[in-house]
């Protein structure tokens, strides 16, 4: 997602939109440093997260995270998908183009919608 936010910000030189784009980034940052930190403390010790034989180990609930993660990551990749819309149709170009490119980056919603209900 940062790589295409970074696309938008070099394509769409709109000064709006590359404050936006730059505070999703930093909004990506902290959500992947949050992951990686809630992957690293959910069990104790470490180890417990795949030899669940060790002695006294214990794990917060795996299920309830990894849903929580997937339902941001889901939320995350659509948002990512519309976000340049509203600037494509302030575009000075006819409404068959605009709508064109408005489904071109629909599609890519729909495949991240389809791809979250396997």
């Amino acid at each position: 997602r940062i790589s295409i936010l970074d696309l938008y910000i070099k394509i769409l030189h709109v000064p709006w939109f590359i404050k936006v784009c730059y505070a999703y980034i930093a909004f990506q940052v902290a959500f992947i440093l949050s992951m990686f930190l809630t992957t690293m403390l959910l069990c104790r010790p470490f180890s417990f997260q795949w030899d669940k034989t060790i002695p006294g180990g214990i794990c917060g609930d795996l299920l309830s995270s990894y849903s929580a993660t997937h339902v941001i990551i889901l939320i995350t990749n659509v948002i990512t998908a519309v976000l340049p819309i509203p600037v494509l149709w302030k575009f000075n170009m006819n409404r068959r183009k605009k709508i064109g490119i408005s489904l071109m980056f629909m599609l890519g919603t729909m495949y991240v919608l389809t791809d979250f209900s396997i």
